[in-house]
């Protein structure tokens, strides 16, 4: 999807200039380069509004990274759209900036380009979205597009009204609602496959069990077809049995090399052992390095641990953290050596947390009686509880 790199050519007008931006709390500087790059195609659309008067063609942009969805003022007025409620909202920008500004809710109504698709979302009013898009370029991709059936809105509409202004943004709240719809409409000889791809889905990632090798089939096959239906491709597909079935998956176009262990949602899994562990990288402390109570903080929050099994070990720093309480020391203060000696111990022994491994799966018969033990307990310093 991305044109062909051309060589470019340094002007005067492509330095990088340092501005001063005035907002709400004051100004503060931002380098900024007054060049557009044309060679990254934005996901950008054209969609139909809909209000009392008719319908009206705008551009959207799918942003995943916003978790709202916004509406230009002048989109607003032009449909005559009426107000839900107003909210303050606070914005946390690129570079840590917060800005503070209130919006209007609006109820959208809109449409694909070729009118196929109806829905209707709620969107936040904004003055402006973003800085004009160019529209997609022609050039050799275009072709490869077309063949694969894939219309592009924004290349072939040629709005005569604003036509590289953004009126709509269509943030993660309603994009990631997308694949619920698809799953949601599948047909019913898919419904027991899309119930359970729909339960395996994270983000963009689909991790999902299976009882056999007939089921295995069953669900990588019927998930394709049902994603294909709204135009997303299932691939790199990886198991941990089956080996014949893992050949003639990895012999596809849609193969993934077959790696030992496999990152899944933040833990590595390893498929010959199918085990799971944490993944620690190795990057010792060197010994110009201070140890202050912001360098213990910060090295404690690297170890990724959704499921708790390294609890024991990350609790070491977090003592010492209420010890850096205790004594009023600031972050940015070199901590005594008492506790920094116990702080440096506990960083050169990290590393063997990559031995540490759990079974993905604690066997048990089929028919077998399930039971839930909860144990608790606490100490002047930590708490913890253990669920199995």
């Amino acid at each position: 999807m991305c044109p062909e790199l051309k060589p470019v050519v340094s002007t005067g007008s492509d330095k990088l200039v340092d501005k001063a931006v005035e907002n709400s709390n004051g100004k503060f500087n931002t380098l900024a380069n007054p060049t557009c790059s044309a060679d990254v195609l934005l996901q950008t659309l054209v969609v139909y509004l809909y209000g009392n008067d008719g319908s009206f063609p705008v551009r959207a942009l799918i942003d995943t990274g916003s978790q709202k969805s916004y509406i230009t003022k002048e989109a607003v007025s032009k449909m005559s759209y009426e107000p839900i409620r107003a909210e303050d909202m606070i914005h946390n920008l690129f570079g840590g900036v917060e800005s503070k500004q209130k919006h209007h809710l609006y109820k959208v109504y809109a449409s694909s380009f070729q009118k196929d698709y109806h829905c209707s979302f709620e969107a936040y009013d904004q003055e402006k979205i973003c800085i004009d898009i160019p529209t997609a370029i022609s050039g050799p991709w275009t072709k490869e597009i077309e063949k694969k059936g894939i219309f592009l809105s924004d290349k072939e509409a040629c709005l005569d009204y604003s036509a590289s202004s953004v009126h709509l943004l269509i943030g993660a709240d309603i994009a990631g609602a997308t694949l619920n719809h698809l799953l949601d409409g599948a047909p019913d000889c898919y419904k027991m496959t899309a119930q359970h791809l729909q339960k395996s889905m994270y983000v963009d990632n689909c991790v999902a069990s299976v009882k056999s090798e007939a089921d295995l089939t069953k669900f990588i096959n019927e998930s394709r077809e049902i994603m294909a239906l709204g135009k997303f491709e299932l691939r790199g597909w990886q198991h941990n049995s089956f080996e014949s079935l893992r050949d003639n998956c990895n012999e596809s176009q849609n193969a993934s090399p077959i790696l030992q262990d496999i990152p899944v949602l933040g833990l590595l899994w390893n498929i010959e052992r199918d085990t799971l562990k944490i993944d620690v990288r190795n990057d010792t402390q060197s010994e110009s390095v201070k140890v202050t109570k912001r360098y213990i903080l910060s090295k404690c929050h690297k170890i990724f641990d959704p499921i708790g099994i390294t609890a024991p070990i990350t609790l070491i720093p977090k003592i010492l953290l209420q010890e850096t309480w205790k004594i009023k020391a600031n972050w940015d203060d070199i901590l005594p050596e008492e506790i920094a000696h116990k702080f440096e111990k506990w960083d050169r022994q990290l590393h063997q947390l990559n031995k540490l491994e759990i079974p993905r799966w604690i066997q048990g018969h089929k028919n077998s009686k399930h039971s839930l033990h909860v144990f608790c307990d606490a100490s002047q310093q930590a708490y913890a509880t253990c669920i199995f």
